[in-house]
Parts: C-alpha cells; structure tokens; sequence
C-alpha cells in the first residue's frame, strides 16, 4: 500500500511540474545556443535513411 501512494505521488508530481522543467530548458537552452547546437547540429554528417523491408 505505502508503495502505491510512493508511486501516486511521484507520477503525479512529475506531471505537475513538467511544464515548468520544459520551460526552464527552453530557457537555458536559449540562454546557452551552443548547448542545443552541440546537440542537435543543422548539418548532421552522420543522417542516415531509414529503410524498411517486408
């Protein structure tokens, strides 16, 4: 039972303060551009197809 109310609450709070996470790296990552560069480049050398068979 205390494991379920852990769980409840933990889910819950994620969801309440999910929003506010996405705004703050929305934030840092416009503060830090280079940050989201280094992660997400506009050039990527390494695309590659996704290719599918049956």
């Amino acid at each position: 039972m205390k494991d379920n109310v852990v769980l409840i609450t933990t889910i819950s709070l994620i969801i309440i303060f999910s929003p506010f996470f996405a705004k703050i790296l929305k934030l840092l990552f416009w503060w830090f551009s280079k940050v989201s560069l280094a992660l997400m480049p506009h050039e990527d050398n390494k695309e590659q197809d996704i290719r599918l068979s049956r």
